[in-house]
């Protein structure tokens, strides 16, 4: 019986820990990045959305969608890029303009953002247009709490990832 209590007890220790491990993995993540050519640095966070959710054969297994924001003008005024992608699956819905997805911060309206597949990848996408590359998006990802992105993914559909935004820190960026 003494075998069994002690199970118990290191259960109940451990599992807060893992506990609070799978949540801060869904906050914010900040990175510090130099170029090695040019000496550039570059400052990014990342956030992974709080659903997990089911594709079909190939990308079974679950996929998240995923927010980063970056700074390569840190030291300045700020130049911020704002990426989105899934991280298993891709994000369909292009055409010769880009494509559009569909957001929502907070209990705002429903805005729709275009967007390119980004250079190297797609399962992730550039917000283009008055959206990702502007300031004020940048600010608003700052003061919102929770942000919806429905995604065009390949062979599944509309997919809406929620994210809790809140918490993102300028200052490090």
């Amino acid at each position: 019986m003494l075998p069994m209590k002690k199970l118990i007890l290191i259960v109940l220790l451990f599992s807060p820990i893992v506990c609070f491990a799978q949540s801060d993995s869904l906050r914010w993540q900040y990175s510090v990045t130099k170029d090695q050519m040019d000496g550039r640095v570059t400052r990014s966070a990342i956030i992974y959305s709080e659903n997990n959710e089911q594709f079909q054969f190939p990308y079974a297994g679950g996929s998240r969608g995923w927010i980063l924001i970056r700074n390569t003008d840190p030291g300045g005024k700020g130049r911020y890029q704002v990426y989105f992608g899934v991280t298993k699956g891709q994000i369909s819905g292009m055409n010769a303009d880009g494509g559009v997805l569909r957001e929502r911060f907070d209990n705002s309206p429903v805005k729709y953002a275009t967007f390119s597949i980004a250079a190297d990848d797609n399962s992730a996408v550039s917000l283009s247009g008055t959206l990702g590359r502007n300031k004020n998006y940048f600010t608003r990802l700052l003061s919102g709490k929770n942000l919806l992105i429905e995604a065009p993914i390949y062979n599944q559909g509309d997919v809406i990832f929620r994210f809790n935004i809140a918490g993102l820190n300028g200052s490090r960026l």
